[in-house]
């Protein structure tokens, strides 16, 4: 995709998710939360943050103020980007989330941005555990090895989820050296590299990339392709990518580094609808292209399935029927439908909005 549409989409796109107040999290407290840290534009990093009426200003000042099982509720508006410096356990992880509806903060709904403003990423996490990244809009960062959201250097347990990365001079979102990472339902469009990348990186001492999951994301008009697997230093293994709609990036659609090291081993590749084509690795019979029937992208991408739209989108009702627990729980509180309709029985493919 040439450079001057790439900047059309942004724009068209920019407008859109602002009408459409994309992304935002899951509502409901994670369990054993210790305390919640709000985040308002309106907000003075002098404040306590404790509740809204005392928000702070800046996402980081919480991010450095928090504790394992702190959940960190960030306001509609625009934020600086956010280096992870503290980590949760695995009964308490650090959530931040996305209030885009304003229900939370008390603020007017719209997105809820980090601009990376040509850093290495909007969110870093790097040799950190168990952080949840929950509702954003990652957007701005640098051309190279970064990200709209970057996971890296032994980082492990962390979930990205419900986001939109777009419009980064790198890769959406990324991952390097980092294990057990969730990758689920995020709108990953717009970049100049990959939309979803998951690799090892050039550090020999530490670990490769294993057992990163990469469910129900819409992966669109990316330049350098879709979703990218391995590095000629260190292979991804154990990886997973289900349920994925991959559509108009440049490239292929799903790529997979063979040569040794081989990111072969352990993959799974399945119920994923890939009209761009793979590299590397052939498409796994339960996978399929076609015509997404997105309603109006890039403004819009949930699915025909109303009876006035003559044909159903075929990604409807075609996902993985083992999808995982947690990805169905995810997903079937959000909608693929332009009526706003639960997403029930089996898990349509792709990125789920808010009801």
């Amino acid at each position: 995709m040439n450079s001057s549409l790439m900047r059309r989409l942004r724009s068209a796109i920019a407008f859109a998710a602002l009408a459409a107040c994309g992304g935002g999290g899951e509502q409901a407290p994670p369990p054993n939360r210790a305390e919640d840290l709000y985040v308002r534009t309106g907000g003075n990093d002098a404040n306590s943050g404790l509740t809204a009426a005392e928000a702070l200003r800046q996402v980081a000042t919480a991010a450095d103020r928090s504790t394992p099982g702190d959940r960190i509720v960030v306001g509609p508006g625009v934020y600086t980007p956010v280096n992870i410096k503290n980590e949760g356990t695995a009964a308490q992880p650090i959530t931040f989330l996305a209030d885009a509806a304003g229900t939370l903060t008390g603020d007017a709904a719209g997105e809820v941005v980090l601009d990376a403003a040509g850093a290495e990423a909007a969110f870093k996490v790097s040799n950190k555990s168990y952080i949840i990244i929950d509702g954003f809009t990652a957007t701005g960062s640098a051309a190279g090895n970064t990200a709209g959201v970057l996971v890296k250097s032994s980082a492990s347990h962390v979930t990205i989820r419900n986001c939109i990365a777009r419009g980064n001079g790198g890769q959406g979102i990324r991952t390097a050296d980092a294990t057990d990472v969730t990758i689920a339902n995020n709108l990953v469009l717009d970049n100049d590299g990959f939309g979803i990348q998951v690799l090892g990186q050039v550090t020999e001492n530490q670990p490769q990339s294993l057992r990163v999951r990469v469910y129900n994301n819409t992966v669109f008009a990316n330049g350098s392709g879709g979703i990218t697997v391995g590095s000629s230093v260190r292979p991804a293994r154990d990886t997973f990518f289900v349920n994925n709609i991959i559509d108009g990036n440049s490239n292929a659609g799903f790529g997979v580094f063979t040569d040794p090291p081989s990111s072969l081993d352990g993959l799974v590749e399945r119920y994923n609808l890939n009209n761009d084509g793979y590299a590397g690795v052939s498409m796994n019979p339960l996978s399929f292209s076609a015509d997404p029937r997105f309603r109006l992208p890039p403004a819009d991408f949930r699915l025909d399935q109303l009876p006035e739209q003559m044909t159903t989108s075929p990604a409807v009702d075609a996902g993985d029927p083992a999808t995982p627990a947690d990805i169905v729980e995810q997903v079937a509180a959000r909608t693929t439908a332009t009526s706003g309709v639960a997403d029930s029985g089996r898990v349509d493919l792709g990125y789920h909005y808010p009801r």
